[in-house]
Protein backbone atom coordinates (compact mmCIF):
# COMPACT_ATOMS: atom_id res chain seq x y z
CA UNK A 1 0.00 0.00 0.00
CA UNK A 2 1.40 3.37 -1.04
CA UNK A 3 2.28 5.73 1.79
CA UNK A 4 1.44 9.40 1.57
CA UNK A 5 4.26 11.93 1.85
CA UNK A 6 4.27 14.84 4.29
CA UNK A 7 3.04 17.32 1.68
CA UNK A 8 0.25 15.00 0.64
CA UNK A 9 -0.82 14.59 4.26
CA UNK A 10 -0.80 18.37 4.78
CA UNK A 11 -2.77 18.84 1.58
CA UNK A 12 -5.32 16.28 2.69
CA UNK A 13 -5.67 17.90 6.12
CA UNK A 14 -6.06 21.36 4.58
CA UNK A 15 -8.72 20.09 2.19
CA UNK A 16 -10.57 18.42 5.07
CA UNK A 17 -10.51 21.67 7.08
CA UNK A 18 -11.75 23.70 4.12
CA UNK A 19 -14.60 21.27 3.50
CA UNK A 20 -15.51 21.22 7.19
CA UNK A 21 -15.56 25.01 7.39
CA UNK A 22 -17.57 25.23 4.18
CA UNK A 23 -20.14 22.81 5.60
CA UNK A 24 -20.35 24.79 8.84
CA UNK A 25 -20.73 28.05 6.93
CA UNK A 26 -23.48 26.64 4.72
CA UNK A 27 -25.32 25.19 7.69
CA UNK A 28 -24.94 28.36 9.72
CA UNK A 29 -26.29 30.46 6.85
CA UNK A 30 -29.40 28.26 6.97
CA UNK A 31 -29.58 28.38 10.76
CA UNK A 32 -28.72 24.69 11.17
CA UNK A 33 -25.03 24.57 12.07
CA UNK A 34 -25.79 22.01 14.79
CA UNK A 35 -29.36 20.69 15.09
CA UNK A 36 -28.91 20.24 18.83
CA UNK A 37 -27.38 23.70 19.41
CA UNK A 38 -29.21 27.03 19.53
CA UNK A 39 -28.65 29.44 16.61
CA UNK A 40 -25.47 31.47 16.87
CA UNK A 41 -26.03 34.93 18.34
CA UNK A 42 -23.86 37.55 20.00
CA UNK A 43 -25.71 36.84 23.24
CA UNK A 44 -24.83 33.15 23.03
CA UNK A 45 -21.17 33.91 22.27
CA UNK A 46 -20.85 36.29 25.20
CA UNK A 47 -22.77 33.94 27.51
CA UNK A 48 -20.98 30.68 26.69
CA UNK A 49 -17.57 32.32 26.29
CA UNK A 50 -15.69 35.41 27.39
CA UNK A 51 -14.33 38.30 25.34
CA UNK A 52 -11.78 40.74 26.74
CA UNK A 53 -10.15 43.99 25.73
CA UNK A 54 -6.36 44.06 25.63
CA UNK A 55 -6.54 45.81 28.99
CA UNK A 56 -8.22 42.72 30.44
CA UNK A 57 -11.73 44.15 30.79
CA UNK A 58 -14.57 41.80 29.86
CA UNK A 59 -16.82 42.91 27.02
CA UNK A 60 -20.51 42.95 27.94
CA UNK A 61 -23.43 42.33 25.62
CA UNK A 62 -24.73 45.85 26.17
CA UNK A 63 -21.58 47.26 24.58
CA UNK A 64 -22.24 45.54 21.25
CA UNK A 65 -26.02 45.02 21.23
CA UNK A 66 -28.44 46.97 19.09
CA UNK A 67 -26.32 47.40 15.95
CA UNK A 68 -24.83 45.13 13.28
CA UNK A 69 -21.43 43.66 14.02
CA UNK A 70 -18.51 42.14 12.15
CA UNK A 71 -16.40 39.76 14.21
CA UNK A 72 -13.11 39.11 12.47
CA UNK A 73 -11.25 36.05 13.77
CA UNK A 74 -7.51 36.35 13.26
CA UNK A 75 -4.06 35.30 14.45
CA UNK A 76 -0.84 37.34 14.50
CA UNK A 77 1.03 34.64 12.53
CA UNK A 78 -1.64 34.34 9.84
CA UNK A 79 -0.38 36.02 6.64
CA UNK A 80 -3.90 36.38 5.21
CA UNK A 81 -4.97 38.07 8.46
CA UNK A 82 -2.10 40.52 8.09
CA UNK A 83 -3.00 41.30 4.48
CA UNK A 84 -6.68 41.73 5.34
CA UNK A 85 -6.09 44.59 7.80
CA UNK A 86 -6.18 47.38 5.15
CA UNK A 87 -9.43 45.91 3.80
CA UNK A 88 -11.06 45.97 7.24
CA UNK A 89 -9.73 49.49 7.81
CA UNK A 90 -11.43 50.69 4.63
CA UNK A 91 -14.70 49.05 5.63
CA UNK A 92 -14.38 50.66 9.07
CA UNK A 93 -13.99 54.08 7.43
CA UNK A 94 -17.19 53.63 5.42
CA UNK A 95 -19.48 53.31 8.45
CA UNK A 96 -20.10 55.22 11.64
CA UNK A 97 -18.85 53.14 14.61
CA UNK A 98 -22.13 53.94 16.37
CA UNK A 99 -23.93 52.19 13.50
CA UNK A 100 -21.57 49.23 13.03
CA UNK A 101 -19.32 47.34 15.44
CA UNK A 102 -16.12 45.79 14.06
CA UNK A 103 -13.97 43.69 16.39
CA UNK A 104 -10.84 41.71 15.66
CA UNK A 105 -11.08 38.55 17.79
CA UNK A 106 -8.21 36.21 18.59
CA UNK A 107 -7.94 33.15 20.82
CA UNK A 108 -4.30 32.36 20.06
CA UNK A 109 -2.56 35.71 20.49
CA UNK A 110 -1.46 37.37 23.73
CA UNK A 111 -2.32 40.98 24.54
CA UNK A 112 1.33 41.95 24.01
CA UNK A 113 1.41 40.27 20.60
CA UNK A 114 -1.91 41.90 19.69
CA UNK A 115 -0.56 45.34 20.53
CA UNK A 116 2.50 44.70 18.37
CA UNK A 117 0.21 43.50 15.58
CA UNK A 118 -1.90 46.67 15.83
CA UNK A 119 1.18 48.87 15.67
CA UNK A 120 2.89 46.98 12.85
CA UNK A 121 -0.14 46.56 10.59
CA UNK A 122 -2.08 49.69 11.55
CA UNK A 123 -5.43 48.26 12.63
CA UNK A 124 -8.13 50.92 12.95
CA UNK A 125 -10.56 48.72 14.85
CA UNK A 126 -10.38 47.27 18.39
CA UNK A 127 -8.60 43.96 18.91
CA UNK A 128 -10.06 41.54 21.45
CA UNK A 129 -8.97 38.38 23.26
CA UNK A 130 -11.44 35.48 23.47
CA UNK A 131 -11.34 32.30 25.53
CA UNK A 132 -11.63 28.79 24.09
CA UNK A 133 -15.37 28.54 24.86
CA UNK A 134 -16.03 31.67 22.82
CA UNK A 135 -14.13 30.21 19.86
CA UNK A 136 -15.85 26.85 20.22
CA UNK A 137 -19.29 28.48 20.21
CA UNK A 138 -18.33 30.49 17.11
CA UNK A 139 -17.33 27.26 15.30
CA UNK A 140 -14.42 28.93 13.52
CA UNK A 141 -12.02 26.46 11.89
CA UNK A 142 -10.00 28.54 9.42
CA UNK A 143 -8.47 32.02 9.71
CA UNK A 144 -9.36 34.64 8.86
CA UNK A 145 -13.12 34.23 9.23
CA UNK A 146 -15.67 37.05 9.46
CA UNK A 147 -19.02 36.56 11.20
CA UNK A 148 -21.73 39.04 10.18
CA UNK A 149 -24.43 39.74 12.79
CA UNK A 150 -27.57 41.82 12.31
CA UNK A 151 -29.03 44.42 14.69
CA UNK A 152 -30.70 41.69 16.72
CA UNK A 153 -27.38 39.94 17.22
CA UNK A 154 -28.24 37.00 14.94
CA UNK A 155 -25.62 35.47 12.67
CA UNK A 156 -26.43 36.24 9.03
CA UNK A 157 -23.28 35.32 7.15
CA UNK A 158 -20.02 33.46 7.70
CA UNK A 159 -17.21 34.57 5.35
CA UNK A 160 -14.21 32.24 5.32
CA UNK A 161 -10.76 33.28 4.12
CA UNK A 162 -9.40 36.68 3.15
CA UNK A 163 -12.20 38.99 2.01
CA UNK A 164 -12.35 41.92 -0.37
CA UNK A 165 -13.83 45.26 0.63
CA UNK A 166 -16.57 44.76 -1.95
CA UNK A 167 -17.67 41.41 -0.53
CA UNK A 168 -17.81 42.71 3.03
CA UNK A 169 -19.78 45.78 1.98
CA UNK A 170 -22.18 43.59 -0.03
CA UNK A 171 -22.75 41.43 3.06
CA UNK A 172 -23.55 44.54 5.10
CA UNK A 173 -25.88 45.85 2.40
CA UNK A 174 -27.88 42.63 2.60
CA UNK A 175 -28.76 43.43 6.21
CA UNK A 176 -32.14 45.02 6.79
CA UNK A 177 -32.60 47.85 7.38
CA UNK A 178 -29.60 48.92 5.29
CA UNK A 179 -26.69 50.64 6.99
CA UNK A 180 -25.98 54.24 6.00
CA UNK A 181 -22.47 54.78 4.65
CA UNK A 182 -20.21 57.75 5.31
CA UNK A 183 -19.85 60.22 2.46
CA UNK A 184 -16.81 59.70 0.23
CA UNK A 185 -13.71 61.29 1.68
CA UNK A 186 -15.13 61.60 5.20
CA UNK A 187 -13.99 59.67 8.20
CA UNK A 188 -14.59 59.34 11.91
CA UNK A 189 -12.67 61.66 14.19
CA UNK A 190 -10.26 60.06 16.60
CA UNK A 191 -12.05 61.75 19.51
CA UNK A 192 -15.34 60.15 18.47
CA UNK A 193 -13.68 56.74 18.34
CA UNK A 194 -12.16 57.21 21.78
CA UNK A 195 -15.52 58.24 23.22
CA UNK A 196 -17.38 55.33 21.61
CA UNK A 197 -14.73 52.82 22.64
CA UNK A 198 -13.77 54.42 25.94
CA UNK A 199 -13.30 51.00 27.57
CA UNK A 200 -10.99 49.85 24.80
CA UNK A 201 -9.39 53.07 23.65
CA UNK A 202 -5.95 51.73 24.55
CA UNK A 203 -6.21 49.15 21.78
CA UNK A 204 -7.10 51.56 18.97
CA UNK A 205 -3.87 51.58 17.02
CA UNK A 206 -3.37 55.29 16.49
CA UNK A 207 -3.24 55.92 20.22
Amino acid sequence: MRRLGVRQWLGALTLTAVLAQAAIGYAASRGTAHPTSPPLTLKRLLTEGKLYTLAGERVKLGQVAGRPALLLFWDARCSACQEEVPVINRVRARYDPKQLTILGVTTTTSSQQARRFATEYGTRYPLMLADSRFARAAEVVLLPTVLVFDREGKLRERLVGMQSEERLVEALRRLRPALPENKAGTGTKTAEWADHWRLTRDVICWR
